[in-house]
């Protein structure tokens, strides 16, 4: 996780403070949502289709986001 650090300049105090966030983990938390969302997706359409080759692809479409989003929740972490 990287943090991001801004320099802000008060007109009453000359000094330059630093301010220090975290907008990174915003963008994992949404990522991780991202890829839930897309395997839930997967599976709500595997669940609607009739072709046993679209479902297989389907469901394994969803594990491969599961994956990805468990591997970017303990990245975050």
């Amino acid at each position: 996780m990287r943090a991001r650090t801004d320099s802000v300049q008060s007109p009453a105090d000359p000094t330059l403070l630093a301010v220090t966030g975290s907008d990174d983990m915003l963008g994992e938390n949404a990522e991780i949502e991202t890829l839930q969302r897309k395997a839930d997706r997967c599976r709500r359409l595997a669940m609607s289709v009739g072709d046993r080759h679209t479902v297989e692809t389907l469901i394994e479409m969803a594990r491969e986001y599961e994956a990805q989003a468990d591997r970017a929740a303990e990245t975050a972490h």
